[in-house]
């Protein structure tokens, strides 16, 4: 850890940071890193004071005219990709209802704040083709196949490894889905931002011991905060190999709608996060 010495304007903080000490010493020198993903993963530091004591750095991040080009020419660039695969002749988006918590779950350099998902090369939000494949498979599964995982449909649409499939399917082992999933990136002209939340488990030695501490009342919840999105507008990409019936396209639409209206994307759905608008395409 690099010892930089300088105080913090409002208090008597130390910062410290994990980089070499030639390389901080640019990053002082009045250089802006405006890619949040460097900023957050690379560039983290805390400030520190005599007493020990610990206080993270302020986070402040939301679309900007740096961000406008970059987000026009990629959204432009997999559209020219997604033109020959298109199902629709435009591309599904989503309006945030609510604050999303995507990602969350990965690891942090700052501990007890937890970080969303950040694209690895552009650094601003965005929704992994991972994230929504899955979301839409169980879904699917959910809303038009009465929970069978292994149906035709459900094996035709998203594919399956050779472990999941049944012997009686074995035409479709091992084989790709018809559909196919991109990374949802920010439309240009939304004005997006991170903000920052908080929850406290109530019961820290209850989860800590895995259930061998009874939840009692006297002990002292410790507050995690984490980082949010919230006012973005995503473009939604979904492709096919083959030509779709109007029926699979009708029931992707009402699926799609489902996953952002109803079951909600990232974590804590069940307390109104993950909540997006569809727009009707088809």
């Amino acid at each position: 850890m690099n010892d930089q010495g300088k105080k913090s304007k409002s208090s008597s903080f130390t910062k410290k940071s994990f980089l070499p000490k030639d390389t901080t010493s640019i990053l002082e020198s009045g250089i802006e890193i405006e890619n949040l993903n460097l900023q957050l993963y690379r560039y983290a530091y805390t400030e520190e004071n005599k007493n020990g004591g610990f206080h993270k750095k302020e986070l402040c991040f939301k679309i900007s005219d740096v961000y406008r080009p970059i987000l026009t020419n990629l959204n432009e660039h997999i559209q020219n990709v997604w033109e020959p695969i298109k199902i629709q002749d435009k591309p599904f988006i989503v309006s945030q209802q609510s604050r999303w918590a995507i990602g969350i779950g990965g690891g942090s350099p700052y501990g007890n704040l937890l970080l969303p998902a950040l694209h690895p090369l552009y650094g601003f939000p965005y929704i992994p083709a991972s994230t929504l494949k899955g979301l839409m498979r169980n879904s699917w599964i959910d809303k038009n196949c009465n929970n069978d995982e292994n149906s035709e449909e459900v094996l035709r649409l998203f594919g399956s490894p050779a472990s999941d499939t049944s012997d009686d399917r074995v035409n479709l082992e091992g084989k790709v889905g018809q559909l196919i999933f991109f990374d949802g990136f920010p439309s240009a002209d939304c004005n997006g931002k991170l903000v920052k939340d908080v929850f406290a488990p109530h019961y820290p030695d209850y989860y800590n011991s895995f259930g061998g501490t009874p939840p009692t009342d006297d002990q002292n919840p410790v507050p995690i905060e984490f980082l949010c999105i919230e006012d973005f507008t995503f473009n939604i990409y979904i492709g096919t190999r083959e030509k779709l019936s109007e029926e699979d396209k009708i029931k992707l639409q009402n699926t799609l709608n489902y996953v952002f209206s109803g079951h909600g994307i990232g974590a804590k759905t069940a307390l109104g996060y993950g909540r997006g608008e569809l727009s009707k395409i088809i």
